[in-house]
């Protein structure tokens, strides 16, 4: 009887190796088979959707480059006027000035 159970037991063994081995294969073979391609159906689909995108980041950049020039032409304009603005009165004190001057050598 005790050989029964080690003739059991040895079997039993290579029982189990074989059941694990089939299960690491099983594995290794689910984990190595790649992706299906696509189809081409998917491919249009996502070249299609590639293209609305770059069209909208191009129509994007387009619109922040023409708030910018917006912006600068805006700014400009405030500082034409600012110095418009600042030459009419340094116009007008330069004219005070020359005012009182002649005033005083006048009275001389």
């Amino acid at each position: 009887m005790g050989l029964m159970k080690w003739i059991v037991a040895g079997i039993g063994l290579e029982i189990g190796r074989e059941a694990a081995r089939e299960g690491m294969d099983k594995l290794r073979d689910e984990a190595d088979v790649p992706a299906p391609p696509p189809s081409p159906s998917a491919q249009r689909a996502a070249a299609r959707a590639a293209k609305r995108e770059a069209k909208r980041a191009a129509k994007a950049r387009k619109q922040r480059t023409r708030a910018r020039e917006k912006a600068l032409k805006k700014d400009a304009k405030a500082l034409d006027a600012e110095l418009a603005r600042l030459k009419k009165q340094v116009d007008q004190d330069t004219e005070a000035i020359k005012a009182v001057v002649r005033d005083m050598s006048d009275t001389d």
